[in-house]
């Protein structure tokens, strides 16, 4: 994630992962998580678990989650900024 962070088209996609669907969590969160997971033999580990409901039924919730999560004009505005990387301006 720090190469996304370190690059404008990343940032303008994923907006830093502050808040949100696509928010960050740190390293000792998913690691907790996942152990939990492990201890519970749980099917599924979800992290956030805000998004455990998405994460179970992607047919019913994935055009909404990537609606709010990427907007259109964000991601053609992202693919702008790669392109413009990759040919140097």
């Amino acid at each position: 994630m720090d190469q996304v962070h370190a690059d404008a088209a990343g940032v303008k996609l994923w907006g830093g992962n502050k808040d949100g669907l696509w928010r960050m969590i740190s390293r000792d969160e998913v690691v907790e998580g996942l152990v939990r997971g492990i201890e519970r033999r749980s099917d599924m580990v979800v992290l956030p678990g805000q998004n455990t409901l998405i994460a179970k039924a992607p047919g019913l919730f994935r055009k909404t989650a990537e609606r709010f999560g990427f907007r259109p004009a964000d991601v053609i505005e992202a693919v702008v900024l790669a392109e413009r990387k990759t040919v140097g301006l």
